[in-house]
């Protein structure tokens, strides 16, 4: 029975390794005694395991950074379509001439300049949710960064507001303070991991 048991999981270790899951030292560690297992190492593999496979499964429930990738999806569909309203005011409107003149200033420019950010801030909120999801439980400060990332969404959509309902540039600042915070708190969180290697 020790004989099936150990050839069953010998197997499973292989194939573990051979997609990357674990190491080879990992494997020949229940190669160490001729005829049983140990099984301080099995718990050693396991938590192996659930820190580099299963815990993925665990992060996805756990979903910190799921929000910034919904969303970030959300505001891009949205202001892609904002880029078509750029395209017909240019080429179709009627009055195109007049905002082809007046493309480079005013409230042109800012809507051009809302619609660039827009999807930039977008693919920062996705790339930021993956990795927190990816690095789930290994930055302590995740749930923070992902706010400050989704707040910093503001920007592009106070830039909107200021150009069509002649609010303050209020949204516009807080939101660029807000996602500058994030990367940089998120940087300095990834320089962190690379110290307790």
């Amino acid at each position: 029975m020790l004989g099936t048991t150990r050839v069953v999981v010998s197997r499973i270790l292989k194939k573990l390794e051979n997609k990357g899951l674990i190491h080879l030292n990992v494997r020949l560690i229940f190669y160490e005694k001729d005829s049983t297992i140990n099984t301080d190492m099995i718990e050693v593999i396991f938590k192996h395991l659930k820190r580099r496979y299963i815990g993925l499964h665990l992060n996805l429930n756990k979903m910190e950074g799921k929000k910034n990738i919904g969303i970030g999806f959300l505001i891009m569909g949205m202001f892609m379509l904002y880029g078509f309203l750029l395209i017909y005011l240019r080429d179709f409107a009627p009055n195109k001439l007049e905002w082809i003149n007046n493309y480079s200033i005013g409230k042109h420019f800012e809507s051009r300049l809302a619609h660039v950010h827009g999807n930039l801030f977008s693919v920062l909120n996705i790339i930021i949710g993956f990795l927190l999801i990816q690095f789930n439980g290994q930055i302590k400060s995740a749930k923070k960064i992902s706010w400050l990332a989704m707040i910093g969404l503001l920007m592009p959509i106070g830039i909107l507001t200021e150009v069509y309902f002649g609010l303050p540039p209020i949204f516009v600042l807080i939101g660029a303070v807000s996602m500058t915070g994030a990367v940089i708190w998120l940087g300095i969180s990834f320089l962190q991991l690379k110290g307790k290697e």
